[in-house]
């Protein structure tokens, strides 16, 4: 029969996994991960926090960032070039923004034409995104998401001494 001979087939070759890092700054500390993605399975294969020191003691706590990144890389054998940045919240700034429905095919460039009215810093001092859901026909419900790029440099200066070129941000 046909389904014997589907079944002698050799199975195809899998894909190797795919392994990322994540790195977590907080207001008193980071955490790092290794996960490890196949097929429809994510694994978490190492975790650890470290403590940081306060903010105001910026020169510290941007070293010990350093030294808890590579640690965590060294100790665990992390390719930390697969690492995605997650940043505080209470770094950022959020607005729920209502615009017309026409707004949906220029929404980058009606937000940031907008953007010194929505967040109280100035368009070209922050990294932004959105998301937003309709409000039946005629409106949208505009979720805008900003950080200083200040902050955003400050972490990817301070992730570089350590090696790590992050592939995202979020």
């Amino acid at each position: 029969p046909c389904w014997r001979a589907v079944q002698e087939r050799p199975p195809p070759p899998l894909r190797r996994p795919i392994s990322d890092a994540g790195i977590y700054v907080g207001a008193h500390e980071v955490a790092r991960a290794h996960v490890v993605k196949r097929f429809f399975k994510v694994s978490l294969r190492q975790a650890r926090t470290f403590p940081l020191p306060p903010v105001t003691l910026a020169a510290e706590r941007r070293q010990a960032l350093v030294q808890a990144v590579l640690t965590f890389a060294r100790e665990h054998k992390v390719d930390m070039r697969r690492a995605f940045l997650c940043l505080p919240r209470a770094e950022a700034v959020f607005n729920r923004v209502l615009l017309p429905a026409a707004a949906r095919e220029n929404m980058a460039q009606v937000l940031e034409y907008e953007m010194d009215r929505l967040v109280p810093l100035a368009r070209d001092q922050v990294y932004f995104d959105y998301s937003f859901r309709d409000l039946g026909e005629d409106r949208l419900e505009v979720l805008l998401m900003c950080i200083p790029r200040q902050v955003v440099t400050g972490y990817l200066e301070a992730l570089e001494e350590a090696f790590v070129r992050p592939r995202g941000i979020v």
